[in-house]
Protein backbone atom coordinates (compact mmCIF):
# COMPACT_ATOMS: atom_id res chain seq x y z
CA UNK A 1 0.00 0.00 0.00
CA UNK A 2 1.45 3.41 -0.67
CA UNK A 3 0.47 6.85 1.23
CA UNK A 4 -0.58 9.13 -1.81
CA UNK A 5 -0.93 12.57 -1.92
CA UNK A 6 -3.88 12.69 -4.10
CA UNK A 7 -7.26 11.63 -2.94
CA UNK A 8 -8.69 9.26 -5.88
CA UNK A 9 -12.74 9.65 -6.52
CA UNK A 10 -12.39 5.95 -5.48
CA UNK A 11 -11.46 6.69 -1.31
CA UNK A 12 -14.21 8.88 -1.17
CA UNK A 13 -17.24 6.62 -1.29
CA UNK A 14 -15.62 4.08 0.97
CA UNK A 15 -14.43 6.37 3.64
CA UNK A 16 -18.33 8.25 3.52
CA UNK A 17 -19.96 4.77 3.66
CA UNK A 18 -17.91 3.34 6.85
CA UNK A 19 -18.42 6.94 8.33
CA UNK A 20 -22.13 6.48 8.11
CA UNK A 21 -22.05 2.80 9.27
CA UNK A 22 -19.93 4.14 12.41
CA UNK A 23 -22.26 7.14 12.83
CA UNK A 24 -25.26 4.43 13.14
CA UNK A 25 -23.74 2.44 15.07
CA UNK A 26 -21.93 4.90 17.36
CA UNK A 27 -18.49 3.76 16.67
CA UNK A 28 -17.30 6.78 15.26
CA UNK A 29 -14.11 7.10 17.62
CA UNK A 30 -13.12 3.32 18.09
CA UNK A 31 -13.18 2.70 14.05
CA UNK A 32 -11.09 5.91 13.79
CA UNK A 33 -8.69 4.67 16.65
CA UNK A 34 -8.76 1.30 14.66
CA UNK A 35 -8.20 3.29 11.20
CA UNK A 36 -5.16 5.14 12.99
CA UNK A 37 -3.95 2.04 14.49
CA UNK A 38 -4.21 -0.16 11.26
CA UNK A 39 -1.98 2.89 9.33
CA UNK A 40 0.16 2.44 11.96
CA UNK A 41 0.89 -1.16 11.89
CA UNK A 42 1.01 -1.34 7.88
CA UNK A 43 3.09 1.71 7.82
CA UNK A 44 5.72 -0.41 10.05
CA UNK A 45 5.41 -3.97 9.20
CA UNK A 46 6.79 -4.02 5.60
CA UNK A 47 5.88 -7.53 5.23
CA UNK A 48 2.44 -7.54 6.03
CA UNK A 49 1.88 -4.69 3.54
CA UNK A 50 3.66 -6.51 0.85
CA UNK A 51 1.08 -9.66 1.53
CA UNK A 52 -1.80 -7.65 1.72
CA UNK A 53 -0.80 -5.78 -1.87
CA UNK A 54 0.82 -9.30 -3.16
CA UNK A 55 -1.96 -10.47 -6.23
CA UNK A 56 0.51 -14.53 -5.38
CA UNK A 57 -1.69 -14.65 -2.39
CA UNK A 58 -5.24 -15.07 -2.17
CA UNK A 59 -8.04 -12.81 -0.76
CA UNK A 60 -9.43 -15.42 1.81
CA UNK A 61 -5.43 -16.12 3.17
CA UNK A 62 -5.32 -11.88 3.54
CA UNK A 63 -8.97 -11.94 5.04
CA UNK A 64 -7.93 -14.94 7.51
CA UNK A 65 -4.66 -12.94 8.38
CA UNK A 66 -6.20 -9.96 9.42
CA UNK A 67 -8.64 -11.52 11.34
CA UNK A 68 -5.37 -13.50 13.53
CA UNK A 69 -3.52 -10.34 13.78
CA UNK A 70 -5.99 -7.93 14.48
CA UNK A 71 -9.19 -9.17 15.94
CA UNK A 72 -8.17 -8.96 19.65
CA UNK A 73 -7.03 -5.69 18.98
CA UNK A 74 -9.91 -4.05 16.64
CA UNK A 75 -14.08 -4.07 16.14
CA UNK A 76 -15.57 -6.43 13.89
CA UNK A 77 -16.86 -3.50 11.70
CA UNK A 78 -13.33 -2.43 11.18
CA UNK A 79 -12.15 -6.38 10.33
CA UNK A 80 -14.97 -6.19 8.13
CA UNK A 81 -14.36 -2.67 6.40
CA UNK A 82 -10.60 -4.72 5.67
CA UNK A 83 -12.13 -7.85 4.06
CA UNK A 84 -14.47 -5.56 2.02
CA UNK A 85 -11.36 -3.70 1.01
CA UNK A 86 -9.69 -6.87 0.03
CA UNK A 87 -12.56 -8.45 -1.64
CA UNK A 88 -12.89 -5.34 -4.09
CA UNK A 89 -9.13 -4.88 -4.60
CA UNK A 90 -8.97 -2.03 -3.19
CA UNK A 91 -6.66 -2.60 0.01
CA UNK A 92 -4.07 -0.37 -1.85
CA UNK A 93 -6.52 2.59 -1.51
CA UNK A 94 -6.53 2.30 2.42
CA UNK A 95 -4.20 4.93 3.82
CA UNK A 96 -6.44 7.57 1.24
CA UNK A 97 -9.84 5.86 2.66
CA UNK A 98 -8.53 6.24 6.04
CA UNK A 99 -6.94 9.98 5.48
CA UNK A 100 -10.70 10.51 4.33
CA UNK A 101 -12.64 8.98 7.32
CA UNK A 102 -10.11 11.08 9.74
CA UNK A 103 -11.40 14.20 7.76
CA UNK A 104 -15.30 13.58 8.25
CA UNK A 105 -14.43 13.05 12.00
CA UNK A 106 -12.82 16.16 12.21
CA UNK A 107 -15.72 17.98 10.16
CA UNK A 108 -18.21 16.97 11.71
CA UNK A 109 -16.60 17.40 15.12
CA UNK A 110 -15.74 21.25 13.77
CA UNK A 111 -11.65 20.60 13.60
CA UNK A 112 -10.01 22.38 11.52
CA UNK A 113 -6.89 21.37 10.60
CA UNK A 114 -4.33 24.21 9.71
CA UNK A 115 -0.53 24.22 9.33
CA UNK A 116 1.59 27.56 10.18
CA UNK A 117 4.84 28.00 8.58
CA UNK A 118 6.90 30.57 10.78
CA UNK A 119 10.03 32.25 10.10
CA UNK A 120 10.66 32.03 14.13
CA UNK A 121 9.37 29.80 16.75
CA UNK A 122 6.32 30.87 18.11
CA UNK A 123 5.67 31.33 21.67
CA UNK A 124 2.68 29.38 22.75
CA UNK A 125 0.81 32.67 23.57
CA UNK A 126 1.62 33.39 19.93
CA UNK A 127 0.25 29.54 18.72
CA UNK A 128 -3.00 30.12 20.66
CA UNK A 129 -3.68 34.05 19.42
CA UNK A 130 -3.22 32.17 16.29
CA UNK A 131 -5.38 29.30 16.78
CA UNK A 132 -7.98 31.61 18.02
CA UNK A 133 -7.76 34.07 15.19
CA UNK A 134 -8.34 31.07 12.80
CA UNK A 135 -11.18 30.03 14.70
CA UNK A 136 -13.07 33.08 15.06
CA UNK A 137 -12.36 33.51 11.31
CA UNK A 138 -13.91 30.18 10.14
CA UNK A 139 -15.97 29.36 12.93
CA UNK A 140 -14.67 26.24 13.81
CA UNK A 141 -15.21 24.80 17.47
CA UNK A 142 -11.34 23.72 17.95
CA UNK A 143 -8.44 24.16 15.34
CA UNK A 144 -5.63 21.55 15.31
CA UNK A 145 -1.96 23.13 14.83
CA UNK A 146 0.58 21.94 12.87
CA UNK A 147 3.62 24.56 13.27
CA UNK A 148 6.76 24.51 10.76
CA UNK A 149 10.05 26.98 10.96
CA UNK A 150 11.20 28.65 7.68
CA UNK A 151 13.65 30.99 8.12
CA UNK A 152 13.26 31.89 4.43
CA UNK A 153 10.43 33.86 5.50
CA UNK A 154 12.57 36.49 7.20
CA UNK A 155 9.20 37.56 9.51
CA UNK A 156 5.64 36.55 9.61
CA UNK A 157 4.04 33.57 8.63
CA UNK A 158 1.79 31.34 5.97
CA UNK A 159 -1.46 29.54 7.01
CA UNK A 160 -2.64 26.59 5.27
CA UNK A 161 -6.20 25.86 5.79
CA UNK A 162 -7.12 23.29 3.30
CA UNK A 163 -7.22 24.85 -0.02
CA UNK A 164 -6.95 28.50 1.65
CA UNK A 165 -3.44 30.01 2.19
CA UNK A 166 -2.55 33.04 3.88
CA UNK A 167 0.24 34.79 3.43
CA UNK A 168 1.73 37.38 5.91
CA UNK A 169 5.35 36.55 5.55
CA UNK A 170 7.56 39.21 5.00
CA UNK A 171 9.21 38.07 1.80
CA UNK A 172 5.97 37.42 0.61
CA UNK A 173 5.54 41.38 1.09
CA UNK A 174 8.90 42.29 -0.02
CA UNK A 175 8.41 40.03 -3.75
CA UNK A 176 5.02 42.14 -3.92
CA UNK A 177 7.20 45.58 -3.09
CA UNK A 178 9.73 44.18 -5.79
CA UNK A 179 7.08 43.32 -8.37
CA UNK A 180 5.31 46.83 -8.46
CA UNK A 181 8.31 48.54 -9.11
CA UNK A 182 9.41 46.11 -12.07
CA UNK A 183 12.76 45.59 -10.34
Amino acid sequence: MKKSTVVSKISQPYAEALFELAQANSLVESISQDLNFLSNSFENDTQLNQFLTSPTFQGIEKKEAIKKLFSDKIHPFTINFISLLLDKNRISNFYEIAEKFQELVLKTNKVLLAKVITAVEFSTEQKKMVGDMIAKQTGASKVDLEFQINSRLIGGFVIYIGSQVIDASLISQIFRIRNSFNI
